[in-house]
C-alpha cells in the first residue's frame, strides 16, 4: 500500500477495532447478565427469530451495499437506486415473515411460542435499512470514527433495555432491546452521514450493483442456509432448551471470530478494492491481514479451550455446563474459519464475488450433509463439530482460490504461522496449570492474565531470535496501527 493508503487504513483498523471491541464486549456483557436472568429455553425461542430473521434477509441480499463500495467511483443514483431497492425488499421481508411466522415456528423448530418473536423482529431489517445510505461513504473513504460511534450507541441501548426488562418480560426483554438498538441505529446514521435519499427506480443504475452483487447474493444465501440448516436440526433433534445452548456457546466462542471477520469486511474489503489492479501490494495486504489475525485469535483461543470449564462455571451458572464442550469445538472451528474469513475481502476486492460464493457453498453443504448424523451421535457437541468440518473444508477451497488469484499470498507465512503456535501453546500451558493451583473466579481471570502475557512474551521472543519479522510484516500493511501499538515501523519499510 502507499504510506497514504497504509495510514488511513491504520485509522480505520483502530476506530473499527475500537467499536467492534465495545460492541462485542456490550454483547458479552449482555449475554452473560441475561443467561444469570433467563433460562436455556428463552435463549432458544430467541435464537428461533433470528435464524428465522437471518434467513428472510440473506436470501434476498442482492449485495447492493457492498457494490457501492467496491464501485471505483459510485454516482448519487447508484446510492438511491441501493437505498431503494434495499428498503423495498425489507418491507416484502417483513410482510412474508409475518404471515408465515406460525408455521415456521410450530413446524421448523417445534416451539410454537417463537411465532410472535418472529413477527416482531421482523420489522428489524426494515428499520435498518430506512438508515442513511450516507454512511457508505464514511466506509468508502475509511472514516470509521463517527460509523464506530454510532454502532457504540445502538449496542449500549440494546443492552440497557434488554437487561432492565429481563426480570419482568423474559425473551420479549431480548427482543425489545433488539429493535430498540436497531432503531437507535437508524436515527444515529442521519446525524453522522446526514445524507437525505430518493426513492429511485431506475433500471440503469442498478444494473452495475446488481451484476457485482449476484455473487454476494449467492454467497449469502448459501452461508446462511447452512448455519440455518444447523440450528434446525439442534432444535428438533435436541429441543429448545439444546437450542439456548448453542446459541450461547455460539456467542461466547465466536466473538473473537467475529472482530476480527467484521474489520475485514469493514476495512481490508475497501483497502483491496483500491489495491485490485496492483496484484504485489494486494498480496503483501492480505499477508498482513492473515498473521495479524492469527497473531491474536490463535492465543485466544488456546487459553479458551483451556479455561472454558471455569469461565461457563462462575460466569453463567451451572444449568449452562452444557455450553463447555460446545464451546471448545465451537472454537477449533473459528481457527478454522479465520482463513476463508481472510480470503474473503481480498477475493472480494478483486471482483471475485462468485468465487467466495463457492467457498461459503463448499462450507454449508458439508455442515448441512452431517450435522443430522453428529447430532444424534453425540448431541450438542457433535452438532457443533459439523461446522469445524465445513470450515476445514472451506479453508482448504481459501487457499486453492487465492494461490490462483494471488500467488505469493502465503508466501513466508509458515515460519510466522509456527511462531504464533508455539506461543499459543505456551499461553495455554500456563493457563492450564494456574487454574489447578488457584481455585475459583479469581483462579480464572488470574490463569487468563498471565497465559495470555505468557503467549505474548513467547511470541515477541521467538520473532526476535528467529528474526521472522512477525511484527514488521504486519506494519508493512498497517503501518499507522503498529505503530500507535508502540512498534517503530518506517515508511521506509512501507511497499
Amino acid at each position: 500500500m502507499s504510506p497514504g493508503l497504509a495510514r488511513r487504513a491504520g485509522r480505520a483498523v483502530l476506530w473499527k477495532g475500537f467499536e467492534i471491541a465495545g460492541n462485542r464486549g456490550l454483547s458479552l456483557l449482555r449475554t452473560l447478565v441475561l443467561a444469570r436472568l433467563l433460562v436455556p429455553d428463552d435463549f432458544g425461542i430467541l435464537a428461533a427469530g433470528l435464524v428465522t430473521l437471518d434467513v428472510g434477509v440473506q436470501v434476498t441480499n442482492f449485495g447492493m451495499r457492498e457494490a457501492v463500495i467496491q464501485q471505483r467511483e459510485p454516482e448519487r443514483e447508484h446510492y438511491d437506486a441501493a437505498w431503494t431497492f434495499e428498503l423495498v425488499r425489507t418491507a416484502i421481508v417483513a410482510a412474508i415473515l409475518m404471515l408465515a411466522a406460525p408455521l415456521i415456528a410450530t413446524h421448523m423448530f417445534g416451539a410454537p411460542r417463537a411465532a410472535n418473536v418472529i413477527r416482531a423482529l421482523a420489522l428489524a431489517p426494515l428499520l435498518d435499512r430506512a438508515g442513511s445510505i450516507g454512511t457508505l461513504t464514511l466506509v468508502r473513504q475509511l472514516r470509521f470514527g463517527p460509523v464506530a460511534g454510532l454502532g457504540l450507541a445502538a449496542s449500549l441501548v440494546h443492552a440497557a433495555v434488554a437487561i432492565a426488562l429481563a426480570d419482568t418480560l423474559g425473551v420479549w426483554a431480548m427482543v425489545i432491546g433488539h429493535l430498540s438498538g436497531v432503531l437507535a441505529q437508524t436515527i444515529g446514521s442521519y446525524v453522522v452521514a446526514p445524507r437525505v435519499p430518493r426513492l429511485s427506480f431506475r433500471v440503469e443504475a442498478a444494473r452495475p450493483l446488481l451484476n457485482f452483487g449476484r455473487g454476494v447474493f449467492a454467497r449469502q444465501v448459501i452461508d446462511v442456509l447452512g448455519a440455518a440448516v444447523l440450528q434446525v436440526v439442534i432444535a428438533r433433534r435436541l429441543g429448545t432448551g439444546e437450542l439456548g445452548m448453542y446459541f450461547v456457546a455460539a456467542r461466547l466462542s465466536f466473538l473473537p471470530r467475529e472482530i476480527f471477520r467484521t474489520i475485514g469486511v469493514q476495512v481490508a474489503f475497501p483497502v483491496h478494492a483500491e489495491l485490485q489492479l496492483d496484484r504485489d501490494r494486494a498480496e503483501r495486504a492480505f499477508r498482513g491481514h492473515l498473521a495479524g489475525t492469527w497473531l491474536f485469535l490463535v492465543p485466544l483461543y488456546g487459553v479458551a479451550i483451556a479455561l472454558a470449564p471455569g469461565l461457563v462455571a462462575h460466569l453463567v451458572g451451572t444449568q449452562w455446563t452444557g455450553v463447555v464442550g460446545a464451546s471448545r469445538v465451537l472454537a477449533v472451528a473459528a481457527l478454522l474459519g479465520s482463513v476463508c474469513d481472510t480470503a474473503t475481502p481480498a477475493l472480494m476486492g478483486r471482483g471475485r464475488s462468485g468465487v467466495v460464493a463457492f467457498l461459503v457453498a463448499g462450507r454449508s453443504i458439508a455442515v448441512a450433509a452431517v450435522v443430522w448424523t453428529l447430532a444424534g451421535a453425540f448431541g450438542l457437541v457433535g452438532a457443533c463439530f459439523a461446522w469445524v468440518v465445513g470450515e476445514g473444508l472451506a479453508a482448504v477451497f481459501a487457499w486453492v482460490a487465492l494461490r490462483a488469484s494471488l500467488p505469493q499470498a502465503f508466501a513466508g507465512l509458515t515460519g510466522p504461522g509456527l511462531v504464533i503456535v508455539g506461543s499459543a501453546a505456551a499461553g495455554t500451558a500456563v493457563a492450564f496449570a494456574i487454574e489447578r493451583v488457584v481455585p475459583g473466579v479469581s483462579g480464572v481471570m488470574i490463569a487468563a492474565l498471565l497465559s495470555l502475557l505468557a503467549a505474548l512474551v513467547t511470541l515477541l521472543w521467538l520473532d526476535h531470535r528467529l528474526r521472522l519479522g512477525l511484527v514488521t510484516e504486519i506494519g508493512r500493511a498497517l503501518p499507522g496501527s503498529v505503530r500507535r501499538l508502540g512498534f517503530g515501523v518506517s515508511d521506509a519499510e512501507v511497499p
